[in-house]
């Protein structure tokens, strides 16, 4: 009996990515992947010059660093822009903790439901990244098999609660334990961290504040 639940908690074989050239078409293209894997909301219609710079910006601080402020008209889809943004600096390895701070908690929470929304029903996320939708499709939208969840038979440290994701740690995966937060302006942001499985403590280095007033 306890073979046959430690065997239901392991995730079982990675399937293969299916479209090699277009995940490393995106790589190093923020743009790329916001029209690729998204074809019902930042891939459903053109980006205007404006889009372009803004995506533009984020990817430079994705890479290099800084701080930018974009000021944009309404109906720009920067709330989703940011969001699948973060999802792209994470999901490739650019960077290890993406947070998402939005003006309040109601929102903060939409921002994250958003996210994980795309990590556990998006097909195409799913046939290019197998290594983080896998794992956390194998959940079944249970978060309590988080802490039996195994790979190999090694746990996998997946989390999937009301704010935060960490992403399964899986050998080879450049995603292999990051991390996703959306919390709200009023809340408690300060201190915001993550103690990961080797014991090191993680803070966020990718932030966008959305929408702050």
């Amino acid at each position: 009996s306890r073979e046959r639940t430690r065997r239901g908690s392991d995730i079982g074989e990675l399937p293969a990515v299916k479209d090699p050239a277009r995940r490393e078409r995106c790589r190093t293209s923020l743009k790329a992947f916001l029209i690729e894997y998204f074809p019902f909301s930042t891939g459903l219609s053109p980006f205007s010059a404006d889009h372009e710079r803004v995506i533009g910006r984020i990817q430079d601080c994705v890479f290099g660093g800084g701080r930018f402020c974009n000021a944009v008209y309404r109906g720009f889809a920067k709330s989703t822009i940011s969001e699948n943004a973060c999802l792209w600096a994470v999901l490739y390895g650019h960077r290890k903790f993406g947070a998402v701070f939005a003006a309040e908690s109601t929102l903060a929470t939409k921002a994250i439901g958003s996210m994980k929304t795309e990590l556990s029903d998006n097909d195409l996320l799913y046939e290019d990244f197998p290594e983080v939708c896998h794992a956390i499709r194998a959940l079944e939208g249970k978060p309590q098999r988080c802490a039996s969840q195994t790979y190999q038979g090694e746990r996998t440290h997946v989390q999937w609660t009301q704010d935060t994701v960490v992403f399964p740690t899986i050998p080879g995966s450049l995603s292999s334990g990051a991390i996703i937060t959306s919390r709200g302006l009023t809340g408690s942001i300060l201190g915001l961290r993550h103690k990961a499985p080797d014991g090191r403590q993680l803070r966020p280095d990718f932030t966008i504040v959305d929408d702050p007033q």
